[in-house]
């Protein structure tokens, strides 16, 4: 859903909307859809489960946020609905660094064209992991340089961390 509207950058960071934040390319602004509750709960729950891996012996400080404006390019900002930033808080309040995970998870609403131009963006910004969660399919997915795959879990093989499915699935 993008309607079009042209603002500067400065507009952009002072405006706040009513029913939720909007993303900003090149001047247009972007609505996200409105999220089901299945999104907002896996949103929860790999929040959660970031911060107990951090408690773990031998992990890294995982610092999970989300629905924060992120600012890819001077003119690019993106919202995802979950970013992992690595032992440190990034600098600015709009980070301006890549987080080390980015991942969104999917709404009924979502556009394949507007995701995989996203999930580009993601990976051009220097992102190492990028994935897609999908409640409705409960599938997984993750996105290199070859594409957009599906994964039978979601993995940080420089940790040895494997999140599967049943982590963020609760049983129908």
């Amino acid at each position: 859903m993008a309607a079009k509207a042209i603002m500067t950058v400065s507009e952009y960071l002072r405006t706040s909307w009513p029913d939720g934040d909007r993303e900003y390319v090149h001047g247009e602004i972007i609505e996200k859809p409105m999220p089901p509750f299945s999104h907002g709960e896996i949103q929860i729950l790999l929040g959660a489960l970031f911060l107990r891996l951090s408690s773990q012996s031998g992990a890294p400080r995982f610092i999970p946020v989300s629905e924060v404006r992120h600012r890819l390019a001077p003119d690019v900002f993106r919202l995802p609905d979950l970013a992992v930033f690595l032992d440190d808080r990034p600098k600015a309040e709009v980070p301006d660094t890549p987080p080390f995970i980015a991942i969104e998870i999917l709404s009924p609403d979502d556009r394949m064209t507007v995701l995989l131009e996203k999930l580009r963006e993601y990976r051009d910004w220097g992102v190492a992991h990028v994935w897609v969660v999908d409640p409705e399919g409960r599938r997984m997915y993750e996105f290199n340089s070859d594409g957009l795959r599906e994964t039978g879990a979601l993995v940080l093989p420089e940790y040895q961390i494997t999140i599967p499915p049943a982590e963020l699935f609760p049983q129908p």
